[in-house]
């Protein structure tokens, strides 16, 4: 049997998470509209005592997600009340889920590169010159840095969003299985994380330009109106849970057409020329 991507892991592992986390992932959500709706754009923190495990996976799990999805304006960060490096196992736990890591520079704190993202991850203090100074928000993912660190510099806004430390298993016999379930943890919420915001600027835009297509007749289609499946410009299911749903329809005869990609057409599901105006 054929092993599920990641991606796929973290969604089927979406769908199981419980109403309170829910809860909880629902307000962040609405601290990052409220920035993006004030400045255009949002900063995310995420914080833990060593930015070692927890806070790095949660700054990894969002952005690729965010990536997948072509959002621009939400950035994301992590950081620590101390730094020391990104801890081997979460390595292993990513490598293990085929998500490549390229590793390299200071042997005692070193810098990764990790497949699909274009930015460095590395041990940090939560005010690391790589951070921004001011105007994010701190996402507290343990609960020592939570209760250690009272205030955090420079954040407007403060939340609670605590994990188990994988750290308990280390050296144990579940050591691998407790690593990996905490990446598809993590990544579940992240990516629940991603659509509740996501629910909220939607439709994006995901060019500005119509995207020719061949129609074959007799063949059935499915247009994205929410900008979020990545096979543009059709429906891939990513709709689900939003008040999007794809255009479908049957192909008459069979012809070039120009599929809208900016999601703003008033005309079904083919260009009006709206992208000229954005």
């Amino acid at each position: 049997m054929k092993e599920l991507s990641f991606d796929k892991k973290a969604i089927n592992a979406s769908l199981q998470i419980q109403e309170i986390r829910k809860n909880q992932l629902m307000a962040l959500s609405e601290l990052i509209i409220e920035q993006l709706d004030k400045k255009g754009f949002a900063d995310i923190n995420f914080i833990c005592t060593h930015n070692s495990r927890r806070s790095q996976l949660a700054e990894y799990c969002l952005s690729h997600f965010l990536n997948n999805f072509g959002v621009k304006n939400i950035y994301t960060y992590s950081g620590g009340t101390e730094a020391t490096a990104l801890n081997e196992r979460i390595i292993q736990s990513l490598n293990r889920a085929n998500i490549d890591v390229n590793s390299f520079g200071d042997a005692k704190n070193p810098r990764h590169q990790i497949a699909g993202l274009d930015k460095i991850f590395y041990s940090k203090k939560y005010d690391d010159p790589f951070n921004p100074k001011d105007g994010f928000i701190a996402v507290m993912v343990c609960n020592d840095a939570d209760e250690n660190c009272p205030v955090v510099n420079g954040a407007t806004k403060r939340f609670s969003l605590q994990y188990i430390d994988p750290k308990l298993s280390d050296d144990s016999p579940d050591e691998t299985d407790v690593y990996d379930a905490k990446l598809i943890e993590i990544g579940s919420e992240m990516y629940l994380l991603s659509k509740l915001v996501l629910k909220n600027v939607l439709p994006l835009v995901c060019e500005n330009s119509p995207v020719a297509v061949e129609l074959k007749e007799g063949v059935k289609y499915s247009w994205c109106s929410c900008g979020l499946s990545s096979i543009q410009p059709f429906c891939d299911g990513q709709h689900r849970g939003t008040s999007y749903t794809p255009i479908k329809f049957v192909a008459e005869e069979s012809k070039t057409v120009y599929f809208c990609n900016c999601k703003q057409t008033k005309n079904a599901c083919f260009c009006d020329g709206s992208h000229n105006s954005l």
